[in-house]
């Protein structure tokens, strides 16, 4: 699974656990609308200033966010 993908799987798994819309998201970041789709899909790398911004938005640490993915990696 590449950074991108498990980016996604677990950008997916938080917001829908959280109960948020991917418009929320895009809301809460001033994220573009298309770009939290991409980021799920695994089509798009975010930037450190993405990560920042959705970690915000969904209530966590930046740090946490990132672990989440390593392990998803790991797997």
């Amino acid at each position: 699974m590449t950074v991108e993908e498990a980016f996604g799987v677990v950008l997916k798994k938080l917001r829908e656990e959280r109960q948020l819309s991917q418009m929320e998201i895009v809301r809460r970041t001033g994220l573009d609308r298309t770009t939290v789709p991409k980021y799920e899909k695994g089509k798009r790398s975010p930037n450190l200033k993405s990560i920042l911004l959705i970690a915000n938005a969904l209530g966590i640490s930046a740090s946490d966010l990132m672990k989440q993915v390593e392990q998803v990696i790991e797997e």
